[in-house]
């Protein structure tokens, strides 16, 4: 429960300063999914995606970059284009 609420407050916190930011940390959480281990490797993604907020906050292309995350995250089992998304974001 108590990432449920982190979650919700991480999107609630940025509404006003970056609709966009907020909206796409609301559309992570379909990385979340299934049981056991596709339900793992589902909230590891989605936590290497949120971990991603801090550096988007202020960026006027969060939302497009969050959607390129999640995308990413979605691609590959393993998580390997989601590394490389985190990268290309870290780069910048």
């Amino acid at each position: 429960m108590q990432h449920l609420e982190a979650w919700l407050e991480k999107a609630t916190v940025l509404i006003d300063r970056n609709y966009d930011l907020a909206t796409g940390i609301l559309l992570a959480r379909r990385l979340v999914k299934g049981y056991s281990d596709t339900h793992a490797r589902g909230l590891s993604k989605f936590d290497r995606v949120l971990s991603s907020v801090p550096q988007l906050r202020d960026r006027d292309d969060a939302g497009a970059w969050m959607s390129r995350l999640i995308s990413a995250a979605l691609k590959d089992e393993g998580g390997e284009a989601l590394d490389g998304a985190l990268r290309t974001l870290r780069s910048l």
